[in-house]
């Protein structure tokens, strides 16, 4: 996370002490808002390796992160990169919200049969199954809230995490990126109370995405890395999410 101090330290000498407490107030406020507009693609960071600051103009670290987009996620410009947002965020909910009405049911047979009468081929509705009691019992174990409502989180965080990224990348101003993760947020008060909420929706996604992706076995393999990520993000002494 990165954050720019320099309003706090932009006192001016010769103004009255309650002058300059103002706004010091006000930089402080501020840099409460970025850090919060920050959590909101957190965790997606954190699964990535890496942070974007928004706040760079070095040519090089930009074409870096123009790099990342297009191999990571098929954004080449602005107008993809504003594309993929809206796509993400437009529907508020996620295409994994209709697998919660199974989570607890540790039948691997009857949740494969159901979610084959979804639509879901028996190949994918079988792994999916085998999956849902392993990182349900994950999840109780760590203290995480299992999802029952929604996994929106997992379209909001990446939504984030691209805003944030363009900025990076020089394709949005920083302040664009900054009202694309304030109302991110927003919409993310919608559905979930607490860091806790919205970090485990976005990790309970992952972890289904992976062994959709991947296959079972390779997307368990994966899961140890990114459940010490949330542990950090939410207990760490000086992460956003905490």
């Amino acid at each position: 996370i990165f954050l720019d101090n320099s309003a706090e330290n932009n006192v001016n000498k010769d103004e009255t002490t309650e002058g300059n407490e103002e706004k010091k107030k006000q930089a402080k406020g501020t840099n409460a808002f970025v850090l919060w507009c920050m959590g909101m693609s957190a965790p997606m960071s954190a699964m990535e390796g890496c942070s974007c600051n928004p706040f760079s103009s070095d040519p090089a670290y930009q074409d870096d992160q123009r790099k990342r987009l297009a191999s990571n996620w098929d954004i080449h410009d602005v107008e993809g990169l504003r594309s993929a947002v809206n796509e993400l965020l437009k529907e508020e909910k996620s295409e994994f919200d209709d697998i919660i009405p199974f989570i607890g049911n540790d039948s691997i047979d009857d949740v494969t049969d159901e979610l084959e009468d979804l639509g879901v081929s028996e190949e994918l509705a079988a792994t999916i199954a085998k999956a849902i009691p392993g990182i349900t019992a994950k999840f109780k174990e760590l203290g995480l809230k299992v999802p029952d409502k929604t996994m929106f989180a997992w379209d909001i965080v990446r939504a984030a995490f691209i805003a944030l990224s363009g900025s990076a990348a020089g394709y949005i101003p920083r302040d664009e990126a900054l009202y694309v993760l304030g109302n991110a947020g927003m919409i993310a008060n919608k559905f979930y109370s607490t860091w806790n909420d919205y970090v485990s929706s976005f990790l309970f996604a992952l972890r289904l995405w992976s062994v959709m992706d991947v296959g079972y076995d390779e997307g368990a393999e994966m899961a140890n890395p990114s459940y010490q990520f949330v542990h950090a993000l939410l207990n760490g002494e000086n992460s956003v999410c905490n």
